[in-house]
């Protein structure tokens, strides 16, 4: 009799660890299907609260530069810029850095349309990306100029379509109105300043805004030097 006892155990025990791995299954698969679209969910608010976020000043700074331009910290600037584009490089798995080597400076300037330009680089940059690539926004004074800087390691421009990027409407997307570069022209020029692209094919791209600098401060002492970095790194997967 115990050992009828024992034998009806062992196959309870069996059927039991036979239920449990079925059900174990069943849960992976469904916390699986779960993390997508946690993660589906996660880039479309990124992408929907970055676009609330800057699409009003890219809207103004299309029509025209304010003529009551006002000062403007670079920093402020830069920082401002690397956190409205964050959550799409975040959802796009793209590493998205900061460098701000301009020691506190300042330039007079239509904020939000210089801000609508350096984003307007920035979703350049991203659209250029594969997940895993990489953005630096970056910059530096040297006297009184300004130099802006959004570099990707994307696919780079040909030459061909280098020449022809800043000219109203031309595009080579299948989607927009081509008027992107032309609108970063048209801030640049509107604040004294040049636009410029260096790009190797096939490997990467850097534009860059050089601006007339504010003359420094009284409040700034010249001989010391500072730096800022920032690092956003790509959306990790949940665990």
């Amino acid at each position: 009799m115990a050992q009828v006892s024992t034998l009806v155990s062992s196959q309870q025990l069996e059927q039991a660890f036979q239920l449990f791995n079925m059900a174990s299954a069943e849960l992976c698969l469904a916390y699986e299907d779960l993390r997508r679209q946690v993660q589906d969910l996660t880039r479309e608010l990124a992408l929907a609260n970055a676009k609330l976020r800057c699409r009003p000043d890219r809207l103004q700074s299309t029509r025209r530069v304010r003529a009551d331009c006002e000062q403007v910290r670079v920093e402020d600037l830069l920082r401002e810029a690397f956190e409205t584009i964050e959550p799409q490089a975040l959802a796009s798995g793209v590493l998205l850095e900061m460098r701000n080597e301009t020691a506190g400076r300042m330039l007079r300037a239509d904020r939000p349309a210089l801000l609508g330009a350096v984003l307007g680089l920035l979703e350049n940059a991203l659209q250029a990306c594969a997940p895993g690539g990489r953005i630096c926004l970056a910059a530096s004074a040297a006297d009184a100029e300004l130099a802006l800087c959004v570099s990707d390691t994307g696919a780079g421009i040909a030459p061909e379509v280098r020449a022809r990027l800043f000219e109203p409407f031309f595009t080579t997307r299948s989607e927009g109105a081509g008027l992107g570069l032309a609108m970063v022209r048209a801030v640049a020029e509107a604040h004294g300043g040049i636009v410029s692209v260096r790009s190797d094919s096939g490997a990467r791209s850097e534009f860059a805004l050089y601006l007339p600098l504010a003359a420094a401060a009284a409040t700034q002492a010249p001989t010391v030097a500072h730096s800022v970095q920032m690092t956003s790194l790509p959306l990790q997967t949940l665990a």
